[in-house]
């Protein structure tokens, strides 16, 4: 939320800071299914493919060098926040 990338890009960083929060708890309480992800590390960061699969998600937005780098077998996007905003307005 602090990166100037995105900092200057959001009017109001408190709403967007409680949504993404939201969307963490949400997502970490949900676990629609427990799948094992190779090509991620980190066996904590797990869910985060597991929601996106079960979501039909499009993006997953992090700052997470674990899913950044991984090679997610279906088709989702993982990038950045700076990334993710350049994809909607473009």
């Amino acid at each position: 939320m602090n990166h100037p990338d995105v900092a200057s890009r959001i009017e109001r960083p408190g709403v967007v800071f409680d949504a993404a929060l939201d969307l963490e708890v949400m997502g970490f309480l949900h676990h629609p299914r427990r799948l094992d992800w190779p090509s991620v590390p980190d066996p904590k960061d797990w869910w985060m493919p597991d929601l996106a699969l079960d979501s039909e998600a499009d993006f997953i937005v992090t700052w997470d060098s674990h899913l950044l780098d991984a090679a997610i077998p279906f088709d989702v996007e993982v990038v950045t926040p700076p990334g993710f905003l350049a994809r909607i307005e473009a």
